[in-house]
């Protein structure tokens, strides 16, 4: 039971820091202090650090031996890394999609780009809200995406990937009510899956991608596509 109580402490607070993490709560570079992690969320030494432990495998944070636990910097080099990875993982998968989805496949994917459409359009009250609300709307649609992929290995490295390049989005989402072509360019993605030609989309799907290092770093698309 105690083993239990530990494991679901310290899933809680790995999300929690992935959420503060992503959405610059805790900024590139920062300190991760257990003294002050532990009174900031309200949690003990042990769960705190086991989830640090995960965050570094995972890319969110560094650890080294003097300077302790910190935020992964940001970085054109990085960026432009993780794009690869990710178009590598992702067409990959859209093409196990294409190849296995039905109709229900085809229905979540228009059904997740409906709402997020409506997440961009509609009207908020504060930037932080906004942000919020299109970022869950935009995986969700990214993930509809690949949906119809059977390997439970791609789709945790999409997971992985695509919250380390929110922390990049989070620049260009930084003003959430002026993303100009944003609805487009997700529409025309949708519509080129649901042809069902699997190069097309994979292609597609590529250049959707680097679309995130042009954006934040001015990246030229081709970078990522090699």
């Amino acid at each position: 039971m105690e083993i239990l109580v530990k494991e679901t402490l310290t899933e809680a607070i790995l999300e929690r820091l992935v959420e503060d993490i992503v959405s610059g709560v805790l900024p590139p570079e920062h300190n991760l202090r257990i003294e002050q992690l532990k009174e900031q969320y309200g949690i003990g030494a042990s769960p705190l650090r086991e989830a640090l432990a995960r965050l570094t495998s995972l890319g969110f944070v560094t650890n080294e031996t003097r300077r302790g636990f910190r935020v992964a910097p940001l970085s054109q080099a990085d960026l432009s890394d993780l794009t690869r990875m990710r178009q590598l993982v992702e067409t990959e998968a859209l093409r196990e999609a294409i190849a296995a989805g039905n109709a229900n496949w085809e229905m979540e994917i228009a059904g997740s780009f409906a709402k997020l459409s409506l997440a961009v359009t509609r009207h908020y009250d504060a930037p932080a809200e906004a942000r919020r609300t299109i970022e869950i709307a935009h995986k969700s649609f990214h993930t509809a995406l690949l949906g119809a992929c059977r390997s439970q290995r791609l789709m945790e490295l999409q997971s992985t990937f695509y919250d380390q390049a929110s922390r990049y989005r989070h620049v260009i989402l930084a003003d959430a009510q002026e993303l100009d072509g944003f609805v487009e360019r997700h529409e025309t993605l949708m519509r080129t899956v649901l042809g069902r030609d699997a190069e097309a989309a994979a292609a597609a799907l590529s250049e959707h991608l680097a679309i995130t290092p042009q954006e934040v770093y001015g990246l030229d698309s081709r970078m990522t596509e090699r």
